[in-house]
């Protein structure tokens, strides 16, 4: 009320031209389809070739100085590898974000031209932490009964 008031205008309570369902109409003719909004594909920049080229160039970096890290072996009871030359701490920064979900179910999607889907969207609770490859840090592990949990969600 107030705007109209400093602007000097007269509010004008018409209804709309078209209706919801026109339009929806509309949209159906132009072949846009109301569907799940899921199995998108998502784009956060990762696959890029120089993302890509420089998480290569990353790993390699560590795969050639593995001798100077603290390492855990891969056995049934796992055991700490000292390094044989000039040791190297690992320090991780480990950050995990946990979404609420908050999308739409649906949405209007132009078949064979759906848009990227950010996972940045919606509510979310960040845990972060940092984790130290040494023998004087904590150990993960897990019990039977979490091994076998963990199993039935990711069997590979």
């Amino acid at each position: 009320q107030r705007f109209y008031e400093l602007n000097n205008l007269k509010k004008i309570d018409q209804q709309l031209v078209r209706s919801v369902e026109s339009c929806r109409l509309d949209l159906r003719r132009f072949g846009v389809k109301f569907t799940a909004n899921s199995s998108r594909p998502y784009f956060l920049g990762h696959e890029r070739e120089d993302v890509v080229k420089n998480q290569q160039e990353f790993v390699k970096y560590f795969i050639e100085r593995e001798q100077h890290f603290y390492t855990i072996t891969n056995d049934a009871v796992p055991q700490w590898r000292i390094p044989t030359i000039a040791p190297t701490i690992l320090l991780c920064h480990d950050e995990s974000t946990y979404k609420c979900g908050e999308i739409t179910a649906k949405r209007w999607i132009m078949p064979d031209n759906a848009p990227f889907y950010n996972k940045g969207g919606g509510r979310s609770i960040m845990c972060s932490d940092l984790l130290v490859m040494h023998p004087s840090g904590p150990f993960f592990s897990l019990t039977e009964k979490e091994y076998s949990e963990a199993l039935k969600t990711y069997p590979n």
